[in-house]
């Protein structure tokens, strides 16, 4: 039998500094390896190029509210049709009753169109002011209802050619209106009232409401005097045409 020959002292310390040599590109090889591996693993999220940089230039801009940015609205105008009598006395309805028309316009071509589908969530809140629109939160100063909703002047069959026989004011075919027909101040003094429309804001986040814009009302003077004021033909039509429509019903 042939005994094994033991490596000499030198072989074995060179084989071993070989060994020991290998380690060191180990830690580049281990690199390459992870690189190739986190390529292949990379979430969608972590990948910046120029197919998710256009999907979020497309997603559509968020406000605080939810409520995406950039959204065309209609434009809602207001504007007093029926003044109410520059003197009155505490206590007595105020006639000719308080009417305001709302106007819906294309925010485009700034041309009205018909709003009858635009007036859910729309409301109009009259308030009593006084000659410089200051409101004494302490004091009542008006009563009666003082909240009303949109009423369109006329329905679909007559939006586009409304005409004094058809019972529409002149000028109001695409118009709605909202009018207070028992309004009656609590005080002495000169007042004016204030008309503001309102819209429901439906998200989550702030619900409520937003005030879309105002309209104002000549002075009123309340005191002992009689009720007075001229009535324009404009605002004799409408009133003719609330009267016709039962709004005015029992005043």
């Amino acid at each position: 039998m042939l005994a094994l020959q033991r490596p000499m002292p030198q072989q074995e310390s060179e084989s071993s500094r070989k060994r020991a040599k290998k380690p060191r590109n180990a830690p580049a090889r281990q690199r390459r390896r992870l690189e190739k591996t986190t390529e292949t693993t990379k979430k969608p999220s972590d990948i910046s190029g120029p197919v998710l940089q256009k999907k979020k230039e497309d997603m559509p801009a968020i406000d605080c509210g939810g409520r995406q940015l950039g959204v065309v609205r209609p434009i809602f105008e207001i504007d007093i049709m029926v003044q109410p009598p520059t003197a009155a006395q505490p206590g007595a309805k105020l006639y000719p009753p308080l009417t305001a028309r709302l106007r819906v316009r294309d925010p485009r071509t700034l041309e009205e169109i018909p709003g009858r589908g635009l007036l859910s969530g729309i409301w109009a809140l009259a308030s009593a002011v006084d000659q410089n629109g200051l409101t004494s939160p302490h004091v009542i100063l008006m009563r009666g209802m003082q909240v009303d909703s949109a009423h369109p002047f006329s329905d679909d069959s007559i939006a586009r050619s409304a005409t004094r026989d058809s019972g529409v004011p002149t000028g109001c075919a695409l118009s709605s209106y909202f009018t207070f027909p028992d309004l009656f101040f609590c005080e002495r003094g000169d007042f004016k009232i204030r008309i503001m429309l309102m819209r429901m804001e439906s998200d989550a986040m702030w619900g409520g409401c937003v005030m879309v814009q105002h309209a104002s009302s000549r002075v009123i003077h309340v005191g002992d005097g009689s009720q007075s004021g001229e009535i324009t033909i404009e605002e004799k039509d409408v009133i003719q045409f609330l009267e016709e429509r039962a709004t005015l019903s029992g005043t």
